[in-house]
């Protein structure tokens, strides 16, 4: 950091911080990593809804659990429970997409086939 290579200068931390441009209160900052624990209910109630409709996506599972449950549930909820059940995947990028649809294309054997 550019500050710390200022005040081994012998300049002192509030000038440094001045001259660096940074303030003091990020000089100072330690990020915390938040823990929320999962309700094991909602967490088993997921899993029972995915049993029935394999391909909810986390915005309808959050529609039909908040209509089963009674209560809102928010769509990043129901996103944390599906990362902590293993069931998310890597996005595909645009180039592995074009290729899986050019494999699905049926090749024509003769002209105007297609």
């Amino acid at each position: 950091m550019v500050a710390n290579v200022l005040r081994d200068e012998g300049l002192s931390l509030r000038k440094a911080l001045r001259v660096s441009g940074c303030s003091r209160n990020g000089y100072y900052h330690q990020p915390k990593k938040r823990h929320i624990p999962l309700d094991p209910y909602v967490v088993e109630k997921t899993k029972q809804v995915a049993l029935r409709r394999q391909l909810y996506g986390t915005r309808r599972m959050a529609a039909q659990l908040s209509r089963e449950l009674g209560v809102p549930i928010n769509r990043k909820r129901v996103q944390r429970i599906y990362r902590q059940l293993g069931w998310t995947r890597p996005s595909m990028r645009k180039r592995e997409l074009l290729r899986t649809i050019a494999s699905s294309r049926p090749k024509p054997s003769r002209p105007n086939e297609l």
